[in-house]
């Protein structure tokens, strides 16, 4: 119900859906970062793999030499060699 009233103003306000809905916004630059905004925690860190929290899905980030070069509680920042991002 809470998330079909959100719908609803996410389409008459005509605001992006990250902004109304939680939803995150994931940016992919070349295979060397990634911008991941809303998301809710960090479930695991190493060089090789990162895997983070979203309200919609765990968003699964490998490659190598990763690090996450800037947080806040809502942006990330990952950065290294990636090889691939998977929505799980």
């Amino acid at each position: 119900m809470k998330r079909k009233i959100k719908q609803k103003i996410k389409e008459t306000l005509a605001f992006p859906a990250e902004v109304i809905m939680d939803s995150p916004k994931i940016v992919l630059e070349a295979n060397y970062n990634v911008w991941i905004e809303n998301y809710i925690g960090i479930i695991e860190y190493s060089d090789k793999e990162v895997k983070v929290n979203t309200a919609d899905f765990i968003v699964k980030i490998t490659g190598e030499s990763l690090l996450m070069d800037f947080v806040t509680n809502e942006d990330l920042s990952i950065s290294g060699k990636i090889t691939s991002v998977v929505y799980e």
